[in-house]
């Protein structure tokens, strides 16, 4: 009891978080991304596979699991929703660990309590945004020091991509970031190695049941032909207008989505990167830029 009274900055959070899911879970609405991904579920469930037999634009692991689900507990809406709260909590887990790393107890519970409470709001887009942050902060966690973990790491920011692609550009960072750890370049090979083996099972996947086409249709060219327009919503609207309609029903915490939305996404890459410009120059003064000192110095 007292361990787990002193570890109160990792659970507390998620308790919050719990708070703040349990009202939205039941809501009997599918709107959105999740009525497409559990389509896909449903067809899974019914023995069809991905990109062969139906349109996946994003990696197959939600299909799979979420058809697993169905399978196994039948085809209530609280199945899938049960299992996006899983990926919620966990994130909201992980994050206070990884914010413990850097920060004090009360500064790391902060940090994961205003990520976690502000995800139930999205409930009713597709799974893979739960599910792909989440393997995305456990590949963060496994390369922190001082006992970096370069194959684990690997091996989830892989299964994030399995659900979806457009978290390449992160997983390609986690690989820089495993050989500026320590700079070893066999850190870096080993972090490659866990994304590059889960492709290579996804082609096999695809080579056997002849779907390698339909694979390169459904989602690398939606992922290249979609992108470019999408992201051409005047800056800085863009984080607001990518919260609509599906939060009618959340009362008053759409307000907080609102501001949290543009404070995340429009103020702290700012904030982020003036800090990152003074405390290179202060690390680093005769560094000109100090950005680079950022990752050259130790």
């Amino acid at each position: 009891p007292r361990r787990l009274l002193d570890a109160w900055w990792c659970w507390a959070p998620a308790v919050g978080v719990a708070i703040c899911l349990w009202p939205r879970l039941p809501i009997l609405e599918i709107h959105e991304d999740e009525g497409v991904a559990t389509d896909w579920a449903l067809q899974l469930a019914a023995g069809k596979l991905p990109y062969r037999d139906f349109v996946v634009f994003a990696g197959p692991l939600t299909s799979i699991l979420y058809g697993a689900a169905f399978k196994l507990f039948g085809t209530a809406l609280l199945v899938p929703r049960t299992l996006d709260a899983i990926a919620i909590l966990a994130s909201t887990v992980l994050l206070a660990l990884i914010a413990r790393r850097l920060l004090p107890a009360a500064w790391a519970a902060g940090v994961a309590l205003l990520w976690g409470i502000w995800l139930p709001v999205f409930l009713g887009y597709a799974p893979y945004h739960f599910w792909a942050p989440l393997l995305l902060l456990a590949m963060t966690l496994a390369l922190l020091p001082p006992n970096p973990r370069p194959l684990l790491a690997g091996l989830a920011g892989g299964a994030a991509l399995l659900f979806s692609q457009a978290f390449l550009f992160a997983v390609l960072a986690g690989v820089i970031i495993a050989y500026l750890v320590r700079r070893r370049p066999r850190d870096a090979a080993l972090m490659a190695a866990g994304p590059v083996g889960i492709g290579v099972v996804l082609l096999v996947y695809l080579a056997l049941t002849g779907s390698l086409p339909h694979f390169y249709d459904q989602t690398i060219g939606y992922t290249l032909g979609s992108y470019q327009s999408f992201n051409r919503v005047p800056f800085p609207s863009n984080p607001l207008l990518l919260i609509d309609s599906l939060h009618r029903r959340a009362g008053y915490s759409r307000y907080w989505a609102f501001f949290v939305f543009w404070l995340l996404a429009v103020v702290r890459p700012f904030l982020f990167a003036g800090h990152a410009v003074v405390a290179s120059l202060r690390q680093a003064p005769s560094a000109a830029p100090g950005l680079p000192a950022l990752v050259t110095t130790p």
